[in-house]
């Protein structure tokens, strides 16, 4: 787990090189990726006070993934975290899902949380970290909550435990 939570770091890491806004004369796939990453960065600074740090995904020859990462420049505990990450994890599935530009492009549609992935980085303006929650993200159908000390994570718990909690279920 903690060696998980090591390499996610990294991954937000390397996201945040290639920023949220830049795709120089990237192919068409890479752009229509782009442009709804874009939008739902905008959406969720506006919405929630979230400052988009990376974004990318994996998208060699078609859309596979999105991924979007932000930093949260306040102290982050748990039930904030978890509602911050199913309301934003389900807006991108929703984003992605109803864009026409992008659907071309998808390697499967409709795509769903286990392909758009948001992490969010608690954390003061200077870049030090607060005691709760520093991090916080989703893969393998969990929801992981992690500690400033990369040995520990807060909570580990299932993505529709999760989501059943801040949302109706869908029917």
């Amino acid at each position: 787990m903690k060696s998980f939570a090591m390499g996610s770091l990294f991954l937000i890491f390397f996201l945040s090189i290639f920023g949220c806004s830049s795709d120089h004369g990237a192919s068409p796939h890479v752009s229509a990726a782009h442009e709804v990453m874009q939008a739902f960065a905008k959406e969720m600074e506006k919405e929630f006070d979230l400052v988009c740090i990376g974004s990318g995904g994996r998208m060699p020859l078609q859309i596979e993934e999105i991924q979007v990462s932000f930093a949260a420049y306040r102290k982050g505990e748990i039930p904030e975290a978890r509602s911050l990450e199913i309301l934003g994890t389900e807006r991108l599935v929703e984003i992605i899902n109803n864009s026409e530009r992008i659907r071309p492009y998808l390697k499967k549609h409709p795509i769903d949380h286990a392909h758009a992935f948001v992490s969010i980085s608690f954390r003061q303006k200077n870049e030090t970290r607060f005691d709760g929650v520093a991090l916080v993200f989703q893969a393998n159908d969990q929801i992981y909550y992690c500690s400033k000390d990369p040995n520990r994570d807060l909570l580990v718990e299932p993505y529709e435990k999760a989501r059943n909690e801040i949302l109706l279920p869908l029917n």
